[in-house]
């Protein structure tokens, strides 16, 4: 009897093990192929990501940089313009009235007294053409026409009223600019101007030493440029030569005479290049002429008093005829 109860509970023991050795093994492929599954869409759902990776991986690699913007220095943006046949470089800064400037004899450059008025008013200066990097300009026979072609380009601008400024050379340019178009303009402005000048020897730099010095009341304390090409400077120097005409223009002064635009022109006292003792003919000559003297400074008036140079500017172009300089300014005579 022990011996068939003890066979019964073994069958019985063997036929459940049996049943949960069949459970097992159909249950483990199940789990087996749920795993498989999971694992699977994890593989997809990687390389889904990785292929959205590689996508902006190649559109960042493809993509071309944007044109970047050179500055010419103290904000400002270089651009250019095209106007009668020339395309002419200038660079800009700032917002509010327009101040255009045009620079001398030596080329386009940015001064300290440009930043300061660009936090003022929207300044452009403007690159002649036949200076700089531009191409020698054969085209322009006179001053006259110069003017024209850079009336041209504040025009293509859409610049319509403003204030125009212009040094030494720049300033008998600007001068020509401003008969033949007085209507457009609010002021003028004549910096270290070279428009009317005594029939005297002109004081020449040989080196770039004797530059500083001519230039500039304290040398010491300005740090040279870098300087053009001779390439470069033969070019500029040929142009001016041909386009400054005599000292006395007697067409030019003929015109000023009847200009109402109301000037300012502004000398250095230790200026050697444009002395300050032609100042009275500027106030002869043009009806609306005021003059301003800058202490301690030499034909770089913008460089040597840029603060200076700056406040009587901007005093200027916003009271004009009410402009009055006194003797005890803190920045015409420290």
């Amino acid at each position: 009897m022990a011996r068939k109860a003890s066979k019964k509970t073994a069958k019985k023991a063997t036929k459940k093990s049996a049943k949960v050795a069949k459970k097992s093994v159909k249950k483990a492929p199940k789990k087996a192929v749920k795993k498989a599954s999971k694992a699977a869409k994890a593989v997809k759902a990687v390389k889904k990501v990785a292929k959205k990776v590689v996508k902006a991986a190649k559109k960042i690699v493809t993509k071309k940089p944007a044109a970047k913007k050179v500055s010419a220095g103290g904000g400002f943006k270089d651009k250019s313009v095209k106007a009668d046949g020339f395309t002419i470089r200038y660079a800009e800064a700032g917002k509010g009235a327009v101040l255009v400037s045009i620079h001398g004899a030596g080329g386009m450059r940015i001064s300290p007294a440009h930043e300061l008025l660009a936090k003022t008013y929207r300044v452009v200066v403007f690159e002649v053409p036949g200076f700089g990097t531009s191409p020698a300009n054969e085209r322009s026979a006179t001053m006259p026409d110069l003017a024209a072609t850079m009336n041209k380009a504040i025009a293509a601008l859409g610049i319509k009223k403003f204030s125009l400024m212009g040094n030494s050379f720049g300033a008998k340019l600007v001068s020509w600019m401003a008969v033949q178009a007085p209507e457009t303009l609010q002021s003028l402005l004549l910096i270290a101007p070279a428009a009317i000048r005594h029939d005297r020897p002109r004081v020449v730099a040989n080196s770039l030493e004797e530059e500083l010095k001519l230039f500039h009341a304290h040398p010491e304390r300005i740090a040279p440029r870098p300087a053009p090409s001779r390439a470069i400077l033969d070019k500029q120097q040929a142009l001016v030569r041909r386009l400054i005409g005599p000292a006395r223009d007697a067409a030019l002064e003929g015109k000023l005479k009847e200009m109402p635009v109301p000037t300012l022109a502004l000398f250095g006292t230790v200026d050697r290049v444009t002395p300050s003792d032609a100042a009275y003919l500027y106030r002869e000559i043009i009806p609306n002429c005021h003059i301003g003297m800058v202490y301690d400074a030499a034909h770089a008036i913008d460089v040597d008093r840029p603060e200076a140079v700056s406040e009587i500017v901007a005093d200027f172009i916003e009271r004009q005829e009410k402009f009055l300089v006194t003797g005890q300014s803190g920045v015409i005579h420290p």
